[in-house]
């Protein structure tokens, strides 16, 4: 099986990702050890902020 996209982490990121992807008609494949949404995800929420100095 090919893919054209391999995401590593199924985090909100990851998942976000695979999903934008995926609506642009690429063939993605996530790859994570460990439960959905129990890493970084289940700590910090995969919240990236912007700061303006």
């Amino acid at each position: 099986m090919a893919f054209d996209v391999a995401i590593i982490g199924s985090g909100i990121v990851g998942a976000a990702c695979a999903a934008a992807l995926s609506r642009e008609n690429l063939s993605v494949v996530v790859i994570d050890g460990n439960e959905i949404a129990s890493g970084s995800t289940a700590a910090g929420m995969g919240h990236i902020v912007v700061m303006d100095d």
